[in-house]
């Protein structure tokens, strides 16, 4: 090209009409192609490059999405978006993520859990009151990280390098609560086409983004109640990010003034083994609605 500026050539990746799960197992998977990683995934010049003995590939597979969110698109360019960049607002928008999770036979592989209220239908196992490590029982607290109005952008144009389509949603509830305080949470999913042919369709949009930022303000709409303990270390190994259990304490609060809880579901953020001592550390979270 005469007269204009010098011109590079690199080296992307282009995936249309993909499913999240095969859209996110693609990026893992792929390390140059020719199905070296994984027969199936490993289709792309480049991505993370793992191999399929380190991914529980089910678990990605199985992640579900609703109508409207359940097809992506995305080009990446080899200097631009990192794989997690990618895969990060996927897992958001659809209330999952992705943990390291160990198998039957000992290895530790990566696999995506969901994580949310709805999910709270069957639990993992129990924490009795006598499943309580005695030094120091199990403490509750508070997480006041809320959010209250959600900004999602998304038909990301590769020539303009722009997103065509920004929409902001608010929980007036939420906010009327915090005195008028808003605390957002940007999303920008750029493999997101809307399926509409208006982008000025309010509508449209409300009834398309439902399940997202109704799971969402639902989740950190109001402060939640925490559970912190200690318990045996068989028990903390199969705590994994996202795994419910019933839990009772009468060390511990729910909503309501009195102390104690029973078998109430609560979902576990964190778990942390003790090496050099006994047991394992759980932190767990409890929406009310588990």
């Amino acid at each position: 090209w005469p007269n204009a500026p010098k011109t590079e050539i690199s080296l992307g990746s282009y995936l249309d009409g993909l499913s999240p799960g095969g859209l996110i197992l693609r990026l893992l998977l792929s390390g140059g192609g020719g199905g070296v990683n994984d027969a199936t995934y490993d289709v792309l010049s480049y991505g993370a490059g793992l191999s399929s003995d380190d991914v529980d590939t089910p678990s990605i597979e199985a992640i579900t999405a609703p109508e409207g969110l359940d097809l992506w698109r995305i080009a990446m360019p080899s200097d631009g978006l990192t794989v997690r960049e990618a895969i990060d607002p996927i897992l958001r928008a659809l209330g999952y993520a992705l943990v390291m999770r160990r198998t039957a036979d000992g290895r530790c592989v990566l696999g995506a859990v969901a994580i949310g209220a709805e999910y709270g239908d069957t639990s993992a196992g129990i924490i009795g009151d006598g499943d309580w490590l005695a030094d120091d029982p199990p403490q509750w607290g508070s997480d006041d990280q809320i959010v209250n109005s959600i900004e999602i952008s998304a038909d990301y144009d590769t020539e303009s390098e722009k997103y065509r389509s920004r929409t902001t949603i608010n929980d007036q509830r939420s906010i009327g609560s915090l005195s008028g305080e808003v605390r957002v949470l940007p999303l920008e999913l750029p493999g997101l086409e809307l399926r509409r042919a208006d982008w000025a369709d309010a509508a449209s949009t409300l009834a398309l983004f439902r399940p997202l930022f109704s799971r969402i303000f639902n989740l950190y709409g109001a402060p939640t109640r925490t559970f912190r303990g200690s318990v045996g270390t068989g028990r903390g190994l199969r705590g994994e990010v996202g795994t419910v259990y019933a839990v009772s304490s009468p060390h511990l609060r729910d909503y309501s003034d009195g102390w104690g809880v029973s078998n109430v579901r609560a979902l576990v953020r964190g778990s942390t083994i003790d090496l050099m001592g006994e047991g394992a550390q759980l932190d767990l979270v409890y929406y009310g609605t588990l």
